[in-house]
């Protein structure tokens, strides 16, 4: 059984904390932020349990900030496992085979939306990310060669 469909927010459930350790903190504010710009742009996967709730395979994080957005129903995508080894197999497909997007390629980019609009305020809106760090991206695409490779990108 895989198909999509929209599913309420109260018969979603996270049994497990994913694969991720780390705090979701501030990124989970740009996540919702980015969501409620652009929309879902890939639906959470899940399985259906005995009890007629899904869990959450994949998608903790988009959850989480689609939580804060007030949405009733979330897209899914609803895949049928029942082996906890199965679900963590998918977990963990899903978090290698997704690509980040550098520091360096983030500045790149920011910067180039940057130039063309010449807005901070423009380009937070049209990407979902916050003014600081468009701002802090904006900085560093500025500085010389020999002063960008020795920049720290986390102060």
């Amino acid at each position: 059984m895989d198909n999509y469909k929209s599913i309420k927010i109260s018969d979603l459930e996270i049994k497990t904390r994913g694969v991720r350790k780390k705090s979701l903190g501030e990124e989970i504010d740009t996540l919702a932020e980015h969501i409620k710009v652009h929309g879902l742009l890939n639906p959470l996967v899940v399985t259906e349990n005995d009890d007629g709730k899904y869990e959450i395979i994949s998608g903790e994080r988009r959850f989480i900030a689609i939580n804060g957005l007030n949405w009733s129903e979330i897209p899914c995508h609803i895949i049928s496992v029942t082996n906890e080894y199965d679900k963590d197999a998918i977990r963990l497909g899903e978090k290698l085979t997704f690509e980040s997007l550098s520091t360096d390629d983030a500045i790149i980019l920011c910067d180039n939306l940057y130039r063309r609009y010449c807005d901070v305020n423009i380009v937070s809106a049209k990407t979902g990310i916050s003014k600081k760090l468009i701002r802090k991206y904006v900085k560093y695409a500025r500085l010389p060669s020999d002063e960008a490779s020795k920049a720290d990108y986390n102060d």
